[in-house]
């Protein structure tokens, strides 16, 4: 391996190709993400895209998973698992299914009280 300060002992790599060595640098792979966060946060500090997604890990919202990297509705959630992006509340198709059965429920109700009502109305008229 090359190293590529020569002429200072404490330094040999430049991993990101700033010209800063890599033990004085605080954030060796220039993701916008230091060392220490990427510590933190289980990322690679000498790579700028750790999951390999195409998104740095500054700017991936799942920098550890590569099939998600943006989360619209900050639930947690990333948007290519979520049914509905903009809406938290729909994870997968039960959930919408469930809201959707209580809809019918409750226009069935209306509907079947509406008609008892008429005919109520209609029964003292007569």
């Amino acid at each position: 391996m090359d190293d590529a300060f020569p002429f200072d002992p404490s330094e040999q790599d430049d991993n990101d190709g700033d010209g800063e060595g890599d033990n004085a640098d605080l954030d060796d792979d220039n993701d916008g993400l230091s060392d220490i966060r990427e510590y933190d946060i289980g990322t690679d500090p000498i790579d700028p895209d750790t999951d390999s997604d195409g998104y740095s890990d500054k700017d991936d919202a799942f920098p550890n998973d590569p099939s998600e990297w943006l989360d619209s509705d900050g639930d947690g959630a990333g948007d290519n698992s979520d049914v509905i992006k903009e809406l938290s509340r729909y994870q997968t198709q039960v959930d919408v299914m469930i809201d959707l059965v209580v809809v019918a429920i409750v226009i069935l109700a209306a509907t079947t009280y509406s008609k008892s009502r008429i005919r109520y109305y209609d029964e003292e008229e007569e």
